[in-house]
């Protein structure tokens, strides 16, 4: 979790964590968050938060993102003629380099991104 915080490098950052371990363990979040502090850049505050379902919603959440990204993908793949077989064979994107952003546009503005 600390090198995901430290590669998203926002001001403040949010995870939801889930299980039984974290849920259930007396001293199990306070160690794992005294831990996060000596590896977590010192700019960064983070914040540990209960997830209740985290799997499940999190799946449907990826899901929906993804569908609504790969519609919007495909709408703005342009037409192409014979003349246009070189420009065909080259390829329309780079390799990704680096993560994926995706901004689902609800109210308060969440922000999923999925790292290479």
């Amino acid at each position: 979790l600390a090198v995901i915080i430290n590669r998203i490098n926002k001001p403040n950052v949010t995870v939801g964590v889930d299980g039984s371990l974290y849920r259930y363990h007396p001293r199990f979040k306070r160690n794992m968050e005294k831990c996060m502090k000596n590896l977590v850049n010192k700019n960064i505050k983070f914040k540990l938060t209960l997830s209740d379902d985290g799997s499940g919603k999190g799946a449907a959440l990826i899901a929906i993102v993804a569908d609504r990204f790969q519609k919007s993908q495909l709408k703005s793949i342009p037409s192409f003629d014979d003349n246009d077989d070189e420009e065909v064979r080259t390829p329309i994107q780079p390799p990704l380099s680096s993560p994926i952003t995706f901004n689902t546009q609800s109210a308060t503005n969440t922000h999923i991104r999925t790292l290479p």
